[in-house]
C-alpha cells in the first residue's frame, strides 16, 4: 500500500514538473507574455524618468506585518527583536540601491499553536 501511495505521489509531482515547463517566460509566464512585460517594464521606466523630481525624492513607507509563530505556552518560535533586525535589514539592502523607501513594522502578531511544533506523520 505505501508502494502504491509513493508511486501516485511520484506521478503527480512529475505530471507537476512538466506542467511547470509551458512557463518559460517572464515570473512563471507563459513566453508569449514576455514581450508585453518587457515593454510596459519599458514604459515604467520611461514614465518615471519624466516624474518631477519632488515626486521621485518623497520616501515610500511600506507597512510590515510579522506573524510570529510559538508554541501553545508562548515558548519557542522567532522572538520580536528578530523582526525588527529583519526591517533594519531590508532597510539597509534597499538604502544601498538608492531607492527611496522604508520599511516599518505596523504590528506584530504572536501566535500560540503547537500545530507547527507537531510531527504530523
Amino acid at each position: 500500500m505505501r508502494i502504491l501511495i509513493c508511486l501516485v505521489f511520484l506521478s503527480l509531482g512529475s505530471l507537476s514538473a512538466f506542467s511547470q515547463l509551458g512557463h518559460s517566460g517572464i515570473c512563471g509566464l507563459p513566453a508569449e507574455h514576455d514581450d508585453i512585460l518587457v515593454e510596459r517594464l519599458k514604459a515604467n521606466i520611461r514614465d518615471a524618468d519624466n516624474l518631477p523630481a519632488d515626486y521621485r525624492s518623497v520616501t515610500r513607507y511600506v507597512p510590515v506585518v510579522f506573524h510570529l509563530l510559538h508554541k501553545s505556552d508562548g515558548s519557542a518560535g522567532i522572538v520580536e527583536h528578530k523582526a525588527y533586525d529583519q526591517i533594519c535589514n531590508l532597510n539597509t539592502f534597499y538604502a544601498d540601491e538608492n531607492v527611496e523607501i522604508q520599511f516599518m513594522i505596523q504590528e506584530i502578531h504572536h501566535l500560540n499553536s503547537d500545530i507547527a511544533y507537531t510531527d504530523h506523520q
